[in-house]
């Protein structure tokens, strides 16, 4: 993704959430990242790609904090995705 706007807007979450949403479903990757919940949430245009993919719900883990992507993401999209990007998406507040 060349865009500097973050791919999506990813809230704080208290590692509860992080633990629930690794145990509800076999991840569908997971990596030293994070996480993509292994059900399909949506389809969309993937922004890696410029094809319709399938979207998955995305939780990560950076800097001792845990992290839930507002906007599901595409497995090309988690796979481009780095701490950097994460830490540069505007937080909310902890859920």
């Amino acid at each position: 993704m060349t865009d500097s706007k973050p791919l999506t807007t990813w809230k704080p979450v208290t590692q509860d959430r992080y633990d629930e949403m690794l145990n509800v479903l076999p991840p569908l990757r997971w990596n030293s990242l994070g996480f993509l919940v292994g059900e399909a949430y949506s389809e969309r245009t993937c922004t890696e790609t410029a094809r319709p993919r399938q979207t998955f719900t995305a939780l990560a883990k950076v800097g001792g904090q845990h992290f839930e992507a507002l906007e599901a993401l595409t497995v090309p999209e988690w796979l481009a995705m780095t701490p950097a990007k994460i830490a540069a998406a505007p937080a909310q507040a902890a859920a």
